[in-house]
């Protein structure tokens, strides 16, 4: 409680909004927004190549990498905030994605918030920025059998470093990508020799 007296205090005198100290962990950005001002309009997105809306009650691919692994691609877009500069990586908001189970579990592995920059949304016109490339959400593979058509909670807060924030979210149902063409290397290894 004191300290969002004194938040509120020192962004009432025009002081600028606390920043989280260097290479700290911030799990919540909202403790650190600006309570002077609205709530920002942000869009959590999903794809792996492109940004597509990702909608209450749809569908959410989980690619599985060449790696072996799992993740689900998630973005965002933001509008009237603070993106940072590009070629910047330490000057963008901090952005926390998160994914829950049906149970509340969470299932992915970043705790903290990141510092992104943002870029111009290709596609949209009123000024809207997302991330470069979709931020992936590793899963680990033991989960992915509990996760598979079954329904999570994808969830993003931006905080940029005017102290503005915002928040958006949506359930959708976890479907496995379908990619256009499997290469069989074995197939492919012994085509070569022969």
């Amino acid at each position: 409680m004191r300290r969002g007296l004194v938040l509120a205090c020192l962004c009432a005198c025009g002081e600028d909004p606390p920043q989280p100290p260097p290479n700290e962990c911030v799990p919540d950005p909202s403790v650190l927004r600006d309570p002077t001002l609205p709530d920002a309009h942000i869009e959590l997105g999903s794809g792996q190549l492109r940004y597509d809306e990702l909608v209450e009650d749809g569908e959410i691919i989980l690619i599985h990498g060449p790696q072996g692994g799992y993740h689900l691609p998630l973005n965002v877009r933001i509008f009237g905030m603070e993106p940072g500069d590009p070629s910047d990586f330490t000057s963008g908001p901090l952005s926390l994605f998160t994914v829950l189970d049906e149970s509340g579990n969470s299932l992915a592995y970043f705790p903290c918030a990141v510092t992104f920059p943002y870029v111009p949304a290709a596609d949209t016109t009123g000024g809207a920025f997302q991330l470069d490339r979709p931020q992936a959400m590793i899963i680990p593979n033991d989960m992915v059998p509990a996760i598979y058509g079954h329904r999570v909670l994808a969830r993003v807060q931006v905080l940029d470093r005017d102290g503005r924030w915002g928040t958006d979210e949506a359930h959708a149902t976890v479907v496995l990508n379908e990619p256009a063409i499997v290469l069989d290397w074995q197939h492919i290894k012994q085509s070569a020799e022969q």
